[in-house]
């Protein structure tokens, strides 16, 4: 019981950083955005989503297996 009970701290460990990740992300690609002093190129806003998205699959991903630890657990 141990052992689960750290993994599962573990597992919401890595879910939190994920959800501040996807947050410093966000806030950093809009800051960079915003920031830029020349007109934005097209792929500029592809690639961003594309980051972005990358994040949030991450901590989908992270969400989805705190759910499988905590059955698990049950």
């Amino acid at each position: 019981m141990t052992e689960a009970l750290a993994n599962l701290a573990g597992v919401l460990i890595v879910g939190a950083l994920l959800g501040v990740e996807v947050w410093v992300v966000a806030i950093g690609l809009l800051a960079w955005v915003v920031a830029s002093p020349r007109p934005i190129p097209s792929r500029i806003p592809i690639l961003a989503a594309l980051l972005l998205s990358v994040s949030v699959v991450a901590y989908i991903a992270a969400v989805v297996l705190i759910g499988v630890v905590l059955e698990s657990l049950v």
